[in-house]
């Protein structure tokens, strides 16, 4: 898209992210913007914005790896999950600072 910020095109008068959110918002415990440039403009929407890494190191990512609930239907809802996360953190994250931070988030949705 010749170098457009696409989270940030205006769709009906505001960012495609807002409507995005919008959606998201009610679906989900809580949401995390990754962004490789414009950390500032994303980070007005009030959520946490992942690090866009530097020159020897790319950005912070999360890939779900599995997610294992045993109930086996799509229209069961189960009482337990788990997930389990393939992180890659640059630099400026310590081990300990990301596992507190996503300590934080699981126990705030506890």
């Amino acid at each position: 898209m010749g170098g457009v910020d696409k989270g940030l095109i205006s769709v009906n008068d505001r960012p495609m992210i807002a409507w995005v959110i919008d959606e998201l918002r009610p679906q989900v415990a809580d949401l995390l913007i990754s962004a490789n440039r414009n950390r500032d403009n994303y980070a007005e929407f009030g959520y946490p914005v992942i690090d866009d890494g530097d020159d020897e190191f790319p950005e912070t990512s999360v890939q779900t790896v599995e997610l294992q609930s045993g109930a086996g239907a799509a229209n069961v809802i189960p009482a337990e999950a788990c997930a389990e996360f393939n992180l890659r953190y640059s630099p400026k994250w310590t081990f300990r600072a990301l596992q507190d931070a996503i300590e934080a988030v699981v126990k705030s949705h506890a």
